[in-house]
């Protein structure tokens, strides 16, 4: 830990030009692939700072300039690029300095701070609704903010010694999509319908060009990746950070929050309201409904391409609030409950009506989704 204090005291001092001296105020996170820590600062413009430090995971270390997608480099070049762009339309930490040859970015403190989750987690639903509204319309502050700004997205990763490239399948599941979903219907033994595969390899491309809806992103967008601040909220944790297709963070909220271990039901209406105050500044097309569904295909891609890994289909198992099973039955439910579906993809639409029932008959002991326990009277 010592090596980490000199090389922030270094990165600080030559930042703001006056010798610094650092200590650890408090440990964040220590283990996983990130570091996390609280440090008081002596001599400088500020009491404390964030240090966070992507190391990697075991037998993939941190190593400068290494390709690897969604290893351990890019995403400090991630939290590095995202940061500032965060930092620069005023919805993030302010970055005081980065150390390319360690992979830690230093960070404002944005202090203790009440993050989205803490009022889902708690017992009044008036409060969880007003943060998750000031939420909403943050999201749509960001994305309209960003619409213009690729070229300086592609600048500042290249500022950290990063190329064209994207974080890989997981970051980008929409590109599997012709592959996992007829999988999975093979696994249930259903026929993959004809014109399946094409219909998904559409959506793949509609996402990979969104037009008017490219925005930038800190991608992880769960409820405790930002905290309150009065009627909106300020971002943070930009490891996973990029440009595109704006209503993949938009459907979290008809998902909703489907890679976080935060998921759980809304109450009925609530995700509709969300979305207009998202829309309040980000008010998009004509074609918004319709982006929206095929944004929407894309968790249900997630979920399917990590289920030889949690064994999902043969094992429930529980993840934070809901359980995998719930959450997939979920995906599928609100899926199938969009209205344009069978017009955006007929076929796709066909198939899930097929392993909704498949589902329904395996998993029939699985219960619905629980709401929030916020809302946990709701139902």
């Amino acid at each position: 830990m010592d090596d980490w204090i000199v090389a922030a005291e270094q990165a600080l001092s030559a930042a703001w030009g006056v010798p610094v001296t650092c200590a650890i105020a408090t440990t964040l996170r220590e283990e996983g692939r990130n570091r996390v820590w609280r440090l008081t600062v002596g001599g400088g413009p500020v009491a404390s700072v964030i240090l966070k430090a992507c190391v990697g995971e075991e037998g993939r270390p941190y190593v400068l300039g290494d390709p690897t997608p969604q290893g351990a480099f890019r995403r400090f070049c991630n939290e590095a690029a995202g940061a500032r762009m965060l930092e620069a339309i005023g919805m993030g930490a302010n970055t005081y300095a980065a150390d390319i040859e360690r992979g830690f970015c230093l960070l404002e403190d944005l202090g203790e701070g009440e993050p989205v989750s803490a009022r889902l987690l708690g017992d009044d639903p008036a409060a969880a609704t007003s943060a998750l509204l000031a939420y909403a319309r943050s999201l749509g502050d960001m994305h309209a903010a960003t619409t213009a700004l690729e070229p300086r997205w592609t600048e500042l990763l290249a500022e950290q010694g990063l190329g064209d490239g994207d974080d890989g399948p997981m970051a980008m599941p929409w590109r599997l999509a012709p592959m996992a979903i007829p999988a999975f219907c093979c696994e249930l033994g259903i026929e993959p319908p004809e014109g399946l595969e094409a219909e998904l390899a559409g959506i793949a491309q509609a996402l990979d060009a969104p037009g008017p809806y490219l925005a930038f992103t800190p991608t992880d967008c769960c409820p405790d990746n930002q905290f309150l601040r009065g009627e909106r909220v300020v971002f943070f944790d930009c490891e996973g950070a990029a440009m595109r297709h704006a209503l993949l963070d938009a459907s979290y909220f008809l998902a909703p929050f489907p890679t976080c271990w935060c998921c759980a039901a809304l109450p009925e209406g609530l995700a509709e309201r969300l979305l207009a105050a998202y829309r309040e500044s980000f008010p998009c097309g004509p074609d918004f409904d319709d982006q929206l569904t095929i944004a929407l295909t894309s968790w249900l891609t997630r979920g399917l391409l990590v289920r030889q890994e949690l064994n999902w289909l043969e094992v429930d198992r529980p993840w934070g609030l809901s359980t995998v099973r719930q959450r997939v039955r979920a995906l599928i439910e609100t899926l199938l409950a969009r209205p344009n579906l069978g017009r955006i993809a007929p076929a796709l639409a066909r198939v899930l009506s097929e392993i909704d029932g498949a589902l329904r008959i395996r998993w029939a002991d699985v219960p619905p989704m629980p709401l929030y326990p916020a809302f946990g009277a709701a139902r």
